[in-house]
């Protein structure tokens, strides 16, 4: 799995969880704080209405270089959250 794979350090997950009802802010949490660290994480057009719990995983991974959301329906508060977090 993506998580046991200690070499991948890049991790492209685009228009994936925006689909069948599936939780990208779930999967996406999960990634930051599966004990992993991505230096580049995109995450785009995946149905991230709210981020609440991201921005708190965000805060847990401090590696991370690059995080692409382009496409997930984000607000000026998000930001904020996201800004904070990093």
């Amino acid at each position: 799995s993506i998580i046991d794979n200690r070499s991948i350090e890049i991790l492209r997950l685009e228009n994936c969880f925006d689909q069948n009802c599936v939780n990208g802010c779930r999967a996406l949490t999960s990634l930051l704080t599966c004990g992993r660290h991505f230096q580049n994480l995109h995450f785009r057009w995946n149905g991230l209405p709210d981020i609440d719990d991201v921005t708190a995983a965000l805060a847990a991974n401090p590696q991370i270089e690059t995080l692409d959301l382009t496409g997930n329906q984000l607000r000026d508060r998000h930001a904020d959250l996201i800004a904070e977090a990093l």
